[in-house]
């Protein structure tokens, strides 16, 4: 049986791009909408209800992946959704895709989130070799590199491409 992912956010390409096509991925849970939880998202999925600690323990999955859309929330609130995860026996699998938020000026409270989430998650992910560097010089740790997955659907990049071609000839 194939996992069930509690994945922040679900609806975001980088997730939705991370299974290889014609490969069987893990079943993801859809984004909760945020004045909802128990519903499915049909417009904005942030804030990210899944990142509640009620969300976590009012809900069945095998683990969490992170990928962004915490910062939203302080440094105790992450640590709650942490000690959620850890009592009901779900690992969190986090992707580091900012060390530096292009959203916030001073980078304090993302340092504090990730020192969080850094040591508690049971698998790191990044995109950059680089960025794995940094992250295991100030953790200890070093996540797997997976470069970004493309963003654009394969369809859509490939009729980009026959059209970029004729017009080439």
């Amino acid at each position: 049986m194939r996992a069930l992912v509690a994945s922040v956010p679900c609806g975001h390409p980088y997730v939705a791009h991370l299974t290889a096509p014609g490969r069987p991925g893990p079943r993801r849970l859809p984004d909760p909408d945020p004045s909802a939880p128990h519903r499915e998202a049909r417009g904005p999925w942030w804030p990210a209800a899944m990142l509640e600690p009620s969300w976590v323990l009012g809900h069945d999955f095998d683990l969490m992946h992170v990928h962004f859309s915490f910062d939203h929330r302080t440094p105790a609130q992450l640590q709650e959704l942490v000690e959620a995860l850890r009592v009901t026996g779900r690992p969190l699998v986090l992707t580091l895709h900012d060390l530096r938020s292009p959203h916030q000026e001073d980078p304090a409270l993302l340092d504090a989130q990730l020192d969080v989430l850094v040591p508690a998650a049971t698998a790191l992910l990044t995109l950059t070799a680089s960025a794995a560097d940094a992250v295991a010089a100030r953790w200890g740790r070093r996540p797997h590199v997976v470069p970004h997955p493309h963003v654009v659907d394969l369809d859509v990049i490939e009729r980009v491409r026959a059209q970029r071609a004729g017009h080439l000839r």
